[in-house]
């Protein structure tokens, strides 16, 4: 009851700054449990998550918040399993087979997304390589999940985002099975926001969109996933500057802006 009334303070008093303050208070808490884990659970990464998790659903009030909780357990365990702490090794053959064995959807979800960082490190940031091991899970949502997650943390990993760079970026998601490679186009969309340089995130981003080599329908929904995703950062007033640079066919994305 303590950190639930904590993180709705927090929400009240930074709801003017940050529109997702109470996202990353939650966040925080499910982060927190377990990078201070008991020693005991150490070597075991079901142990070692699951006083997080039964936490989460304990704080949380809403399947929101509960995601954003154990969104923050699951992201702990990649850095567990990235910098060796807690005696973890990741499974070189299944990478993902701490979320497949997850008891719930929810728990499942958040893990599929969190692990991206733990699964690219683990192959040397080869995105292709990291990529076959969604591709390979079994429930198709799940392994769209982990691809879009997996690409927007890639996203990073470009140092220039020019032409050149982005066809590289489309040349690995059209390596994928067809129904995939839409995922993976948004997924870097949103990491280019992600990961762009302050104030300025949304430029490279919409740059990547314009692509020529993507086809009409992939630049409108990769328009409209960088707005989306704006929104969520940006204050109103600079939406509204952003859509009166786009191009007429991409201003419909703006209409509640």
């Amino acid at each position: 009851h303590e950190a639930r009334r904590f993180c709705n303070y927090v929400n009240k008093k930074l709801s003017g700054q940050i529109k997702d303050a109470i996202g990353h208070c939650y966040h925080g808490i499910g982060h927190g449990v377990v990078d201070g884990s008991d020693k005991k659970s150490w070597g075991s990464a079901e142990l070692l998550i699951q006083p997080g998790l039964t936490a989460c659903e304990k704080v949380a009030d809403g399947e929101e918040n509960l995601g954003r909780c154990s969104s923050g357990v699951f992201n702990a365990l990649a850095v567990a399993y990235t910098n060796s702490d807690f005696g973890l090794s990741l499974d070189q053959k299944n990478p993902y087979a701490i979320c497949g064995s997850q008891r719930n959807s929810y728990f499942k979800k958040t893990c599929y997304e969190e692990m991206n960082t733990a699964v690219l490190n683990s192959t040397g940031r080869n995105f292709s390589h990291a990529a076959k091991f969604a591709e390979a899970i079994a429930e198709a949502d799940y392994a769209a999940m982990a691809l879009q997650s997996l690409a927007i943390f890639a996203s990073s990993f470009v140092k220039e985002r020019g032409p050149e760079n982005f066809r590289d970026i489309i040349a690995s998601c059209r390596s994928l099975r067809e129904h995939f490679q839409l995922v993976c186009l948004m997924g870097f969309a949103s990491g280019l926001v992600e990961f762009g340089p302050p104030e300025k995130e949304y430029k490279g981003a919409l740059d990547f969109c314009r692509s020529g080599e993507l086809t009409e329908r992939e630049r409108g929904l990769c328009v409209w996933r960088v707005l989306a995703f704006a929104k969520v950062m940006y204050s109103k007033e600079k939406i509204k500057r952003i859509c009166s640079g786009l191009e007429e066919q991409y201003k419909k994305y703006c209409k509640d802006a």
